[in-house]
């Protein structure tokens, strides 16, 4: 079973929902960024596989977002994170469903052909500990057909 893992630095954003202007739909500019930077994340990662995979085979993704803990947290909060991670205190937002649209779809046509080939995902938040940085760890594994 081949497998990819790459990194998608900076605070892990969601899929920003589309406006509709004069008939005409418009995907917010963050989001259009951080997709981008998806597809270079995960361009960079397939060059560098020893063994290419058969790209429309059925795959698994595993989604690992990891945030900053917020500057408005108090003492106390901050304090029950660092005690005990994420099992007291879970990361908000973004929703955890529009992360996964916005890794999925960066990855469309790069790491697999459509991400109807997702056949098994797993998504889980967690706070960055230390001198860790934002960031979305992915995982792609391919089946063998």
């Amino acid at each position: 079973m081949l497998e990819l893992n790459f990194t998608i630095k900076g605070e892990p954003t969601g899929k920003g929902r589309v406006r509709f202007f004069g008939g005409h739909a418009v995907t917010p500019k963050k989001t259009r960024t951080y997709e981008a930077q998806i597809r270079y994340e995960a361009s960079h990662a397939v060059e560098h596989m020893v063994e290419q995979p058969d790209f429309s085979a059925p795959c698994s993704v595993r989604i690992s977002a990891y945030y900053q803990i917020p500057a408005s947290y108090t003492k106390k909060k901050r304090m029950q994170i660092a005690e005990h991670g994420c099992s007291v205190v879970r990361p908000g937002k973004p929703d955890l469903d529009n992360v996964i649209k916005s890794v999925l779809d960066g990855m469309n046509g790069i790491v697999f052909s459509d991400d109807v080939q997702v056949v098994r995902l797993s998504a889980e938040k967690f706070w960055c500990e230390g001198d860790e940085t934002p960031r979305v760890d992915v995982c792609v594994k391919w089946e063998e057909v």
